[in-house]
């Protein structure tokens, strides 16, 4: 009877293993939501001219190793659609960064795959929305290692790039905001934090909310910077990829104008 107990427990942990095992593992996900992710595409992606005139369109599976620290190396291509859509996927994979695997708490190493998908159509409706086909570089060289450097680091800080040289980020940003109905209708204020990265031709990417309000605002705080453009950071006389952080404080009217007050920062990461 002892042995046949002993069988029947062990059956029922080979069962249950794999279950906890599942409970205790978080694969890793990208620091920006899928929202966030979609919306990046839509800004940095460029469509090779020949593969969208071929109408050539498809998922890019692209693999590599994730350390515990989220960072990644040995990028390759498993699921091919071509050499030059496979280039492009590989840059944008590159450029994403990553909340590292977790197994029972613990940050782990992992092999991981990310798909780009590429949408003629959907392209084509980006590219009306945001008005250009290739990126422009505001400074050449530019740094093609992908590391992102701290404000700390860096020979010249990135500055914000309006058509109006006399606007400041603060005037520009009071100028933009629209505070979300739903955020007035619940009397929500609050400051959104963010996190992001200042690319080499001065858009941002990786949008990471640190401190979030609700009511809208997170949403809000999120266009605004999408909408910002920047001269990039200089290091070594090439333009690199810089961490940012800013705060965008939402303070209810009280028979004033609504306001937004950003704070923005150097950010150690």
């Amino acid at each position: 009877m002892k042995l046949h107990g002993l069988f029947i427990f062990l059956c029922i942990q080979l069962m249950v293993s794999p279950v906890l095992k599942a409970q205790f593992y978080h694969p890793p996900t990208p620091l920006s939501e899928a929202a966030q992710i979609r919306s990046w595409l839509d800004i940095e992606m460029v469509y090779p001219k020949d593969a969208l005139d071929a109408k050539i369109q498809g998922n890019v599976d692209v693999s590599f190793h994730l350390d515990k620290n989220g960072t990644g190396t040995d990028y390759r291509v498993v699921k091919s659609e071509g050499a030059a859509l496979n280039e492009e996927a590989m840059r944008l994979v590159r450029k994403i960064r990553w909340k590292p695997a977790t197994d029972a708490g613990q940050n782990v190493a992992v092999r991981h795959e990310y798909s780009i998908r590429f949408n003629v159509r959907q392209y084509k409706r980006a590219i009306k929305k945001r008005g250009y086909t290739e990126l422009n570089f505001p400074y050449q060289p530019v740094d093609t290692t992908l590391k992102i450097y701290n404000f700390a680091e860096l020979d010249k800080v990135p500055q914000s790039i309006f058509e109006n040289k006399n606007l400041s980020l603060n005037q520009y940003i009071q100028q933009q905001l629209t505070y979300p109905s739903a955020a007035l209708t619940l009397s929500i204020s609050g400051t959104v934090s963010l996190n992001y990265v200042i690319e080499e031709h001065g858009l941002v990417s990786n949008i990471h909310i640190i401190n979030s309000v609700g009511g809208g605002c997170d949403n809000e705080a999120i266009r605004i910077l999408e909408g910002i453009v920047w001269h990039p950071g200089i290091k070594n006389d090439e333009a690199v990829r810089t961490y940012g952080k800013i705060d965008i404080t939402f303070k209810l009217p009280d028979g004033s104008r609504q306001q937004a007050v950003p704070n923005q920062q150097q950010r150690s990461m």
